[in-house]
């Protein structure tokens, strides 16, 4: 599933708590540049095996992708707080990485 970046030129900013939750044939999301915020077991979907978090996401609610069926997922910069039970019961879980973006002043690298 593709959830566009608007809906009837409304952005979509967040995908409400139980959006998707449960849902049997949902394999696959794309989430669009400027989503913020994903609620709690939004997409705690027993099939889904791939979703992409945008840079523009700065929430993830509790359990937002429990008893899905990911492999890997990428925590973008702007999250600060990792959820409870994030990706729990994904028994499939591999990866979870944590991309940060810092910048270092030049005092730390210089001589």
């Amino acid at each position: 599933m593709i959830i566009p970046e608007e809906i009837e030129g409304i952005p979509v900013k967040s995908i409400s708590d139980n959006a998707f939750k449960d849902d049997e044939f949902l394999k696959e999301v794309v989430l669009p540049d400027g989503l913020n915020e994903i609620g709690a077991y939004a997409f705690s979907c027993p099939n889904l095996e791939t979703i992409n978090l945008p840079e523009s996401l700065v929430a993830i609610g509790i359990a937002a992708f429990k008893n899905a069926n990911i492999t890997e997922i990428e925590i973008p910069p702007n999250i600060l707080h990792i959820p409870e039970e994030m990706c729990s019961y994904n028994e499939h879980l591999e990866k979870v990485s944590y991309k940060i973006s810092v910048r270092l002043p030049m005092a730390v690298i210089s001589k």
